[in-house]
């Protein structure tokens, strides 16, 4: 065994030298550049067994001139890991241009250059040529060029047309619960230090699922003007309502680089300086269509593109042994916030509250990936069963229609479980009713006395009373069953506070994204359910109208609303921006909770 470590080790280090001394022929140079200014392009060989005779024979660049070249550097690197030596060299060969006219041009067609009897060749890189500002071609001096630091003098104020923020929405329609990507970007002339969020926009009106981003920026032309662009906060946002929706206006603060000349022992040079601007940025607004009428009764509320699969996780069913159907539903939409169907179990079945989790990432401007829905159910009789099957209706955003998918049923074959009381189904016997006894017939030991007889009456009128309040209770219930708004309302705190237990545990376990997401959860499915308001209409203004026609006074609703607002601000702030602890926030949820049931008990 020791002697095969030894060998992996020396092979592996035999890999990293060879690519340590790969020979290569590669070329860097800017993705974007603006017309009049210069730029290099340097090609670089590395790892070249000899120094090459001649320099590399390199094609010409559309729309740019070349103003001198090649200028020729040379560097190499030594190394040594466990006592085994590597190295590598680098020969750099950077020509000068000049972009003279806007368009796109393509650096290296290949270039190429001959090394050791080897023919290399680099890959081609796309340049884009931006057309210069259009205060700088009407010969306006005193503009500030993105690109030019003499330009950026301290002595000259920062203005909204040098630095601004955006709000860029995908798209200016989309149908309720449809994804519409929002970018906020930044847009600037000046190099930016510093960058502070006072007030993030507001997504009222909508859920929101933040997608990660780098700060890298990228030259875009705005208005005839060269900035500096970066993305800076970018959500994928999906209607809950239908009208038009206002994304308000953040407010930012900004520390940007400015320059002044100062005389030094080596002349007159720039030096930078610093200072801060605060930027709002736009309202933006988005026009939502509601959904085709008249709506499938089975639809679900997802839009967008899915598939169904479905499977039995257990290979026996057993009475009184849990089993498993697990439901995966595939797709690009509003995965986190889609209605799962339901199957049709019989009352020989004891069934749990199905498990939902989900698996989405943000794709473009929609979610990606999967929800796994676990029905877990106990059969309680052994025989022949058959499972119902069920469908899932979404709204495909392709053809603008509704689509339905058949998932079958299940055909069970329940055998007998461990448990003694398992009965067969179809096949009970009716073990509590007793033998007739025959013979002779004694009226004198059936008649002891009038007590007896009494005694008799009296127990049967209590078991008929007992049987008519089993009855009575039994009817309720199943009336109740049969009005699901009715349980769905009843069981609201119940539903509200097994989230919010869960919601603790990531609490607990410093898991804030999940911990928000809990919360939001929690909170809207149970206003969903306790208001009767189908999830795809729920919203904080008519959340605020039912529950003052529900008789919640108004410091309470404005307490229920801020809480929400409190869960949706925290879950996409940075650290350093949420200002309300994970405890508070689930402590307030709580109380607004509470506040909300004691109401209703004070009406009763």
């Amino acid at each position: 065994m020791k002697h095969l470590k030894s060998i992996i080790v020396i092979l592996m280090l035999a890999v990293a030298n060879a690519a340590a001394f790969a020979l290569s022929f590669r070329v860097e140079a800017p993705q974007q550049v603006v017309v009049g200014q210069k730029f290099s392009v340097t090609f670089q060989l590395v790892n070249a067994p000899s120094t090459p005779a001649g320099n590399p024979a390199i094609p010409s660049i559309p729309n740019c001139k070349l103003l001198f070249g090649p200028g020729i550097s040379q560097s190499s690197s030594y190394q040594n890991i466990n006592g085994h030596e590597s190295s590598s060299s680098t020969i750099g060969y950077t020509y000068s241009y000049k972009a003279e006219k806007a368009g796109t041009g393509t650096i290296g067609a290949p270039a190429k250059m001959n090394v050791g009897g080897r023919s290399l060749s680099t890959k081609p890189i796309k340049l884009q040529i931006l057309p210069p500002d259009r205060s700088a071609q009407r010969g306006t001096q005193s503009s500030v060029q993105a690109y030019d630091i003499d330009t950026q003098t301290a002595d000259k104020p920062v203005s909204g047309k040098d630095v601004f923020i955006r709000i860029v929405l995908s798209k200016p329609t989309a149908y309720e619960q449809e994804g519409v990507l929002c970018s906020i970007k930044l847009y600037t002339k000046y190099q930016v230090s510093k960058f502070i969020t006072n007030v993030q926009p507001a997504y009222n009106g909508f859920m929101a699922e933040e997608v990660p981003v780098t700060l890298q920026g990228r030259f875009e032309s705005v208005g005839g003007e060269n900035y500096f662009a970066y993305v800076i906060k970018q959500s994928v946002l999906f209607p809950q309502q239908t009208g038009k929706l206002t994304i308000s206006s953040g407010s930012y603060d900004l520390t940007v680089q400015q320059f002044e000349t100062i005389n030094t022992s080596f002349g007159r040079m720039r030096s930078p300086v610093d200072k801060t601007i605060k930027v709002n940025s736009n309202t933006a607004s988005i026009n939502v269509m509601p959904l085709p009428s008249p709506r499938p009764a089975d639809f679900s509320g997802a839009v967008g593109r899915f598939s169904v699969t479905r499977a039995l996780t257990s290979k026996k069913i057993r009475t009184n042994e849990a089993a498993t159907i697990k439901l995966i539903i595939s797709g690009q939409g509003n995965l986190k916030s889609l209605t799962p169907p339901k199957f049709g179990f019989s009352s020989q079945f004891d069934q749990y509250d199905p498990q939902t989790a989900v698996t989405a990432s943000p794709s473009g401007a929609t979610l990606s990936g999967k929800v796994t829905v676990d029905y877990t159910f106990v059969p309680q009789s052994v025989g022949q069963f058959a499972i119902d099957g069920t469908s899932f209706t979404y709204f495909d955003l392709n053809s603008h229609q509704y689509r339905t998918i058949k998932v079958d049923g299940f055909n069970l074959n329940v055998e007998k479980g461990s448990a003694s009381n398992a009965v067969k189904y179809n096949d009970a016997v009716m073990k509590d009713i007793l033998p007739m006894e025959t013979g002779s017939l004694d009226l004198s030991k059936s008649h002891g006395s009038i007590f007896g007889e009494w005694y008799t009456i009296i127990y049967y009128i209590v078991l008929l009373l007992a049987f008519a309040i089993v009855l009575f209770i039994y009817r309720k219930k199943v009336k109740e069953r049969a009005n699901v708004t009715l349980m769905k309302r009843k069981g609201a705190n119940k539903v509200a506070n097994r989230r919010l237990k869960r919601a603790k545990r990531y609490m607990n376990k410093g898991q804030k994204e999940l911990f928000y997401e809990e919360m939001l959860t929690a909170l809207w499915g149970y206003y969903s359910d306790k208001l009767s308001i189908p999830v795809s209409e729920l919203n904080r203004d008519n959340i605020s109208k039912n529950l003052d026609g529900y008789g919640l006074s108004q410091e309470a609703i404005g307490r229920v609303i801020n809480i929400l607002d409190e869960c949706e601000f925290s879950r996409y702030a940075q650290s350093a921006e949420s200002n309300v602890p994970m405890a508070e926030i689930y402590r307030m949820a709580c109380d607004s909770i509470d506040e909300v049931e004691n109401t209703k008990k004070k009406q009763q």
